[in-house]
């Protein structure tokens, strides 16, 4: 008969056997993974090496003449346009939320700044020379929705 050593030498054996075709599984499972994940990232990187290129294509040079050319109608820019920076209108005063804060009675208001007279040469009116054949002032002083707008 077989002794009963053998018998859990054999046992041991094969369970040996078992648990190691079980981690080889599950090693080329995750090896698997592995690759799957590489593949993607290789496919990402592939993305982004498109995008640049487009980017670049799309941003060059020649590419943008032509549209800014037929959108823009920009024109480089005359000496009559330069202004003193005395002659630009006042900043507008930065709005502040309404509403209460906790222990105060009534809601912040912001202040107007006191409105200043735009400084020009004699004889000319505040609009630019480029803009003179339009009728009227053209341009407009911006208020807050809370100030009364003066008429010009």
């Amino acid at each position: 008969m077989i002794s009963r050593a053998i018998v859990v030498w054999v046992l041991l054996v094969i369970g040996t056997i078992l648990i190691s075709v079980q981690i080889g599984l599950k090693a080329e499972a995750l090896d698997d993974d592995l690759h799957a994940v590489h593949r993607k990232h290789e496919a990402e990187r592939d993305r982004i090496r498109v995008l640049r290129a487009s980017y670049a294509y799309l941003t060059a040079s020649d590419q943008l003449q032509p549209l800014a050319e037929r959108h823009l109608a920009l024109e480089p820019v005359r000496g009559d346009q330069m202004v003193v920076l005395g002659d630009l209108p006042e900043r507008a005063p930065v709005p502040v939320a309404r509403g209460r804060e906790p222990g105060s009675a009534a809601p912040r208001t912001a202040e107007a700044p006191p409105q200043r007279q735009p400084r020009s040469p004699k004889g000319s009116t505040n609009n630019p020379p480029w803009l003179k054949a339009k009728q009227g002032p053209v341009l407009q002083p911006v208020g807050l929705p809370s100030q009364k707008r003066s008429s010009l």
